[in-house]
């Protein structure tokens, strides 16, 4: 059985802040799955943070999350 999807493929690269921000601005919520997070995930937060995307993840690699939230806690409030 197929599952029918109407939801686009959107291909960005974390070296590419573009793509990246492109990526965001498609979306009003990011879902990441791709861990570790620490390595991989803060261009794709930067980038939801500059295009006002509502981002979420898995991790629980609190160390990062609260360098993320010391970094751009204020400016993903004023996005809002």
């Amino acid at each position: 059985k197929q599952i029918k999807s109407e939801a686009p493929i959107v291909i960005a690269s974390l070296t590419n802040e573009d793509s990246l921000a492109a990526m965001c601005a498609s979306t009003r919520v990011l879902l990441s799955t791709v861990g570790p997070f620490m390595k991989y995930g803060t261009p794709v937060v930067a980038a939801c943070v500059q295009q006002g995307t509502d981002y979420v993840d898995t991790t629980g690699e609190t160390p990062w999350v609260r360098e993320l939230i010391d970094r751009f806690h204020a400016s993903a409030r004023g996005r809002k």
